[in-house]
């Protein structure tokens, strides 16, 4: 359901970007949507399939093959550097959170998108794919503590945010678990709007579904 990837993405500002990296980009999902936002985009994964897939159909972007821990990619090269639910995949989150800083130019953003633990949907779904049982660790206060940690230097400031999006629908219409044709269902976008409209507001923002974790980087 592309409309509710592009609220999704809501989060990510690019603002003023000429180059853009995104860590993670999988089959190129988030950059189809944002490739309009900036003249120069990079996708970074570490599974060439998913890389010669996402080439074969977005155009007038970059993809490279790397590691998350080990960008390669100079210093201060990027304006804006993302990734989406990446993080909770590795091991060692402070490398890589390190490695967005080194290649971002200074006074630029960066942005990680995760899924929230305490979101009930995602719980559930953490709980029965095996791939994804580590977001359920996902929380504000984890990620307030990883990004004080002291192998973490360069940001300016850093804050946190919650992304409200109607996970149900989205998991019914899911390419692998779901019915993808309710996707282009009438009722089931109705249904959605509403719901991102107007339900948001009786669930505790904590809950959302997810964490947006957003950050500067020191001039100098």
């Amino acid at each position: 359901m592309a409309e509710m990837e592009k609220t999704a993405l809501r989060a990510v500002s690019i603002d003023a970007a000429h180059a853009v990296l995104e860590i993670g980009c999988g089959e190129g999902a988030n950059i189809r949507n944002l490739k309009h936002r900036a003249p120069v985009f990079i996708g970074l994964d570490l599974y060439p399939e998913k890389l010669q897939f996402a080439s074969s159909r977005i155009k007038n972007a970059r993809f490279v093959c790397g590691d998350a821990a080990t960008l390669p990619f100079r210093d201060n090269y990027f304006d804006f550097v993302f990734c989406r639910d990446v993080l909770h995949h590795l091991k060692d989150k402070t490398k890589m959170i390190q490695e967005m800083i080194r290649v971002l130019k200074p006074g630029r953003s960066f942005i990680i998108l995760e899924a929230n633990g305490k979101n009930l949907v995602w719980n559930m779904f953490g709980t029965f794919v095996k791939a994804e049982r580590h977001l359920k660790r996902n929380t504000a206060y984890g990620f307030r503590r990883l990004l004080a940690h002291e192998g973490i230097r360069g940001i300016l400031k850093a804050e946190m945010d919650f992304l409200y999006m109607p996970l149900f629908f989205r998991l019914l219409a899911h390419y692998k678990f779901g019915l993808q044709g309710l996707g282009n269902n009438r009722i089931v976008l109705f249904l959605s709007r509403i719901s991102a409209k107007y339900l948001k507001k009786y669930f505790n923002r904590e809950s959302w579904a997810y964490i947006v974790i957003s950050g500067v980087k020191k001039n100098g």
